[in-house]
């Protein structure tokens, strides 16, 4: 059982998040699914889908199969607010793994009935909010130029010889520099009125959605600090540090959500939207 603080938590860790009634206990819809790990599944009706991807928002009145974590208990005819995960995908149905649940009275299930929900939009929207919440810096600007980094960047250091350029992988993410003039600082802080971000160029399909900046863009941009030889994709190995080692922090923009234009009101402008002084956090 969840409290509002746990659920909004659990939230943001579930993929799947619905409300539904349980209609057996020990039991399961997919005989996929062994007789031992039938001590832990219980069969839920969906009846309400709150979030989810694509394809989970079409089960509304079905039948799902929920596997209880240790220790979670429900009672048959209980309606309750599940916080899922995908576990299994067949022909006659699905099975998720819950990380929690919350009870949920009748009354707000007509409330939610009642209301317009998108399951799709509310997943997109959490994960937009997950994903600005990790940024170290978000800012509104305008790109004045767009460089390659010095040469220097583009060579390693090896503790026992000269500097020489690392072979290029068929990933290679093609490093660019655009320099951003500020308007507004959205989230934390930055003293100057211009940052340096650097984006992967490449076309490639590791890189293929991250955002291409070009000069006269202006937007929302969501930034994120990379130490000197190291990102989530293990690839900024190219531009790696001097003779002292790896020690230097550059902004980074590889999320296909880490720009959004200015004349396209979408979430980060609907996020942002209280007015700020400039340079304000």
């Amino acid at each position: 059982m969840a409290n509002s603080a746990k659920a909004e938590e659990l939230a943001r860790q579930a993929r799947f998040v619905f409300n539904g009634t349980v209609k057996k206990l020990k039991a399961a819809t997919l005989p996929e699914i062994k007789k031992a790990d039938k001590e832990r599944t219980v069969v839920v009706r969906v009846d309400q889908i709150l979030q989810a991807p694509p394809i989970f928002t079409n089960r509304t009145g079905q039948d799902v199969t929920v596997q209880l974590k240790k220790g979670e208990k429900v009672k048959v005819g209980q309606q309750a607010e599940f916080y899922t995960n995908s576990w299994l995908i067949g022909n006659e149905g699905v099975a998720v793994v819950s990380l929690g649940h919350r009870p949920v009275k009748k009354a707000d299930t007509m409330a939610f009935s009642a209301a317009l929900v998108d399951p799709a939009k509310n997943l997109a929207a959490r994960d937009l909010q997950t994903h600005v919440d990790d940024a170290d810096m978000v800012c509104t600007g305008t790109v004045k130029s767009v460089r390659v980094p010095e040469e220097e960047s583009d060579t390693m250091t090896l503790e026992a010889g000269p500097s020489v350029r690392p072979p290029l992988s068929e990933h290679d993410p093609q490093w660019q520099e655009a320099v951003v003039e500020i308007d507004n600082v959205q989230k934390g802080t930055h003293d100057k009125k211009s940052v340096v971000l650097r984006f992967p160029s490449s076309k490639d399909r590791m890189w293929a959605k991250a955002p291409k900046f070009r000069p006269g863009q202006s937007g929302y941009f969501v930034l994120h600090k990379t130490p000197m030889g190291q990102d989530e994709h293990g690839k900024v190995m190219a531009m790696a540090a001097g003779s002292e080692g790896v020690k230097d922090e550059y902004y980074t923009a590889l999320h296909q959500e880490d720009f959004q234009p200015l004349e396209h009101h979408g979430p980060l402008a609907e996020m942002f939207s209280a007015t700020k002084e400039p340079n304000e956090t």
